[in-house]
């Protein structure tokens, strides 16, 4: 069966390498787009079982040692995450942003949506989790309302002002659909903000291409495939001086847009992959950690993963 681009659906695409988590699963990348994604890819039932199962295990800095606020707190303290959220809300809402419609769409511990909350108390806030454990640390909150998924809010008839999704757009295997989908909470007006892993950054392991994330963007990649389905760029944010991410400020208009065919396609993300090592000691030290996990609770490996950020302060 051919393998074509999930932005572009041409067949410009080349076999990498298989993943290291799964030997099934490849990475392909796409000439034209400058693009990285997954294929095979999981079905809907093997998507579900490894978000329940596996998908932690990846990130345990992100398990915190109780399902609490104040745990969760500490831990987004340890990891940085919570500077993070102060910095996007602190770029994106404004103390006289009164009344607005503000949605975070994979919204988490609901710690972005807290931080917008204590720069203005005047702001309707909305936000879409469907991981339980992760909902349920801030489903309780008066604050703002936290939905399972896109179809739960569009029973609201609220078109919002403004809406963001951090580090959610990679995770999505079908970007066209998502993204018309999202046509029915906004217009013309909205604000949308996208922040994903910048895939130019310079990664050195395979590891870094892992099974949550089935797309692996370039500047250009993301810019097309936005433009393509009538997103047109506002601009490229940051909010510090890092360049692992990038952030697309974007609105939706009713017509064709052709910004990524001004981006020069340098093909970096291809030299990238191209040249990520995966040794006999990443193996290894892969293999401890799959085990480590069988044998020690994780609450306690996300306590001693998170000790490397206090060291590196």
């Amino acid at each position: 069966m051919s393998v074509f681009c999930k932005i572009c659906n041409g067949y410009e695409v080349k076999e990498k390498w298989p993943t290291v988590y799964n030997k099934n699963i490849k990475l392909y990348y796409c000439n034209n787009c400058n693009h990285g994604f997954l294929n095979p890819y999981f079905s809907k039932d093997e998507l579900d079982n490894f978000y329940k199962d596996e998908y932690r295990k990846i990130f345990v800095f992100n398990i915190p040692f109780k399902k609490t606020v104040k745990s969760v707190k500490q831990m987004m303290e340890d990891t940085g995450q919570l500077t993070e959220s102060t910095l996007r809300a602190n770029m994106i809402i404004q103390k006289d942003d009164n009344k607005l419609n503000v949605i975070d769409i994979g919204s988490g511990t609901g710690m972005f949506l807290n931080c917008c909350y204590n720069i203005n108390r005047n702001l309707k806030l909305y936000g879409i989790e469907p991981d339980d454990d992760h909902k349920y640390l801030s489903s309780n909150s008066d604050k703002f309302l936290i939905f399972n998924n896109l179809d739960e809010v569009k029973k609201l008839n609220v078109i919002f002002d403004k809406v963001t999704i951090f580090h959610t757009f990679e995770h999505i295997e079908n970007l066209g659909d998502f993204l018309e989908n999202l046509k029915q909470i906004i217009n013309e007006k909205t604000e949308i903000y996208i922040e994903v892993p910048n895939g130019e950054y310079n990664w050195v392991k395979k590891s870094f291409v892992h099974l949550a994330h089935p797309q692996i963007f370039s500047k250009l990649s993301i810019t097309k495939v936005l433009n393509l389905n009538n997103y047109k760029i506002l601009s490229y944010d940051r909010y510090d001086k890092r360049t692992d991410y990038l952030i697309c400020k974007v609105r939706f208009e009713n017509q064709k847009q052709d910004q990524y065919l001004k981006l020069k396609n340098n093909k970096l993300l291809e030299n990238i992959i191209d040249n990520a090592k995966w040794g006999i000691i990443d193996a290894f030290l892969k293999f401890i950690k799959d085990k480590s996990i069988l044998i020690i609770p994780a609450k306690y490996l996300g306590v001693l993963s998170r000790l490397k950020y206090k060291y590196k302060k």
